[in-house]
């Protein structure tokens, strides 16, 4: 049911309701009385040819978003995937002719209603003289092989915003109308559209998917209304995905080596951005394999289908070096996803990535040498902590996820499987110098508060560590463990608002490292030492059980939320309990 959850007032007003919000949002932009018309105020030149184009709403920001200088004149809105009525049409091709003298070209998505609707608007202009030419607009290529559609033609997709962007150009530059028209129908020639949709979207006031789904599914060549596409697939990467919406494009144009291209990457409305931006990357290296070069990459919802979680790419073959210079021109359209930084440097400033210096801090290898024999124990504890981390990220996972991001298990996870792949190369005879990398692996893989909680520690421990000049017994070195932990505490706690008691991970490490020192200041041996160390580590974890947050993102949570011990103090006593059975089977040897 939290799928047809809307945030409106009344699903029979939401279009009216968009409408003036854009306006007030965008007050050069006005809607006419009596109509959903949304008209630029001040626009276009007294010879100049203006463009109208609309279609169903619950594509936004298609097409109001698209009205400014540079682009559309006006745009007609319907209902929600509806045809706007051919009298809203014709009001706005009047309005649009009385700033426009050069007249008036409607830009038709290739739907039945909006062809029939605007068709007959524009026999109504004609009729009350004013000069109007159409262009039909559709450039889908998911149905193109099957043959479905062959008598209706190609689908209007968000390649209609190439066309908008280059016409709208040309007419502002005062280009005839049969000239625009003619450069609108060029650029639709020259495209190629096709999509993917992992769930489909539920229209106001219905409680029903257009599209049914299940979580394993994913809908090939998805239409914009929710209809099915060409096939339905099987789940799979992003990249195996990608590739079966981009071959048909391919074919449909069939680009050639050497071939110019502009590419749109429309977000369908409901994919995260995260997920509309690795899509970008894919697709860039996917098209460039063909040896296509991509003059311009545009990535934004530009024709949505609600909330609909899916990605479409519009491919624009560059049949003219004009178009270019159109797509690059700035427009005040408040939709049109290129800016400045859309144009590509000089070719030598153009690298994917910067190179960027070593954080320059060369460790050399301070602090006491371990004998070969402690150093091997080491490597194994290493091991054994990293191991076990991974396969208790699940758990902490779960932990983490009522009242954090629910990814703590994969955040350790990360610095694990770092510390395995590096272990062959850490400097494990010199537990100072690991303690930098250790840290160096922290900040790095980890990233977040946990990445630098344990680059603190690590980091403050080093700087300990690094004091001492020899290891005269194994009781005097772990005296220097044993200080290099509380330094390693003090670091963290120079930074951290979090204290013994705010459900942490201090409150597993904090005692862990007073029962460690008190047991060592005690004459104990190492390994009773950090067996006591580990009890306490335990105890503090489960004590977090019936704690409140006070720190981090836990903090904002309900309590109702925080049923079980803190994912952070968990992962303390995996990697503890792992050193331990490690030091013990080495004892035991």
């Amino acid at each position: 049911m939290a799928h047809h959850k809307k945030l409106v007032d009344d699903p029979e007003r939401c279009v009216d309701d968009l409408l003036s919000g854009l306006t007030a949002a965008f007050p050069r932009l006005r809607l006419l009385d009596g109509t959903r018309d949304i008209v630029l105020v001040g626009g276009g030149g007294p010879d100049t040819v203006g463009l109208v184009s609309g279609g169903g709403s619950g594509h936004e920001p298609f097409t109001a978003g698209f009205v400014g200088e540079g682009m559309l004149a006006a745009s007609v809105s319907g209902s929600v995937f509806a045809s706007p009525p051919a009298v809203h049409v014709q009001r706005a091709v009047a309005h649009v002719s009385q700033q426009h003298k050069g007249g008036v070209l409607l830009l038709i998505p290739n739907y039945t209603g909006d062809c029939l609707n605007f068709g007959l608007a524009s026999e109504w202009a004609r009729r009350d003289g004013i000069s109007v030419e159409s262009v039909i607009v559709g450039e889908d290529c998911a149905l193109l092989e099957s043959g479905k559609g062959s008598m209706t033609g190609r689908r209007g997709m968000c390649g209609l915003v190439f066309v908008y962007k280059i016409a709208g150009q040309l007419a502002s530059e005062g280009l005839r109308l049969k000239e625009v028209a003619e450069a609108a129908q060029k650029v639709t020639d020259n495209m190629a559209t096709m999509g993917l949709a992992l769930r489909s979207c539920v229209v106001p006031g219905s409680t029903q998917l257009l599209l049914k789904l299940d979580d394993e599914s994913v809908e090939l060549g998805v239409g914009v209304h929710g209809e099915a596409g060409a096939k339905t697939v099987k789940v799979s990467s992003a990249t195996e995905l990608i590739t079966q919406i981009l071959s048909p494009i391919y074919r449909a144009l069939q680009l050639k080596t050497g071939d110019k291209v502009a590419v749109l990457v429309n977000n369908l409305g409901g994919l995260s951005q995260l997920e509309q931006w690795v899509a970008v990357g894919i697709i860039q290296k996917q098209i460039q394999s063909w040896g296509v070069q991509i003059v311009r990459m545009y990535a934004a919802p530009v024709m949505t289908s609600l909330e609909t979680n899916g990605v479409q790419v519009c491919v624009l073959r560059i049949a003219d070096n004009e178009w270019v210079r159109c797509l690059d021109t700035p427009t005040s359209a408040p939709a049109w996803p290129g800016c400045a930084l859309s144009i590509p440097g000089e070719e030598e400033s153009r690298s994917k990535s910067v190179p960027i210096e070593s954080r320059g801090l060369e460790v050399k290898e301070l602090g006491p040498e371990l004998h070969h024999s402690w150093s091997q124990i080491l490597v194994k504890g290493l091991e054994k902590a990293a191991t076990d981390l991974i396969q208790h990220a699940d758990k902490m996972n779960e932990l983490d996820s009522g009242c954090g991001d629910g990814d703590c298990g994969s955040t350790l996870a990360r610095l694990a499987k770092g510390i395995l792949t590096k272990l062959p190369t850490l400097s494990v005879k010199h537990p100072a110098k690991l303690l930098v990398e250790l840290a160096d692996l922290a900040a790095l893989l980890m990233g977040g508060t946990s990445g630098a909680v344990y680059g603190l520690l690590f980091s403050a421990a080093s700087s300990q560590l690094c004091k001492v000049k020899c290891v005269g017994d194994a009781l005097n070195f772990l005296e220097h463990v044993a200080k290099s932990w509380e330094e390693g505490l003090r670091g963290v706690m120079r930074y951290s608002k979090a204290k013994q008691g705010d459900r942490t991970l201090l409150d597993a490490l904090i005692p862990a490292c007073e029962e460690f020192c008190k047991c060592i200041l005690e004459g104990k041996d190492g390994l009773s030492a950090f067996e006591a160390a580990v009890l306490a580590a335990e105890k503090g974890c489960k004590s977090t059980a019936d704690m409140s947050a006070n720190v981090g993102r836990a903090s904002y949570v309900s309590d109702s939320h925080l049923g079980d011990v803190d994912a952070g103090a968990y992962g303390v006593v995996v990697w503890l309990k792992a050193l331990h059975a490690v030091f013990q089977a080495a004892e035991a040897n």
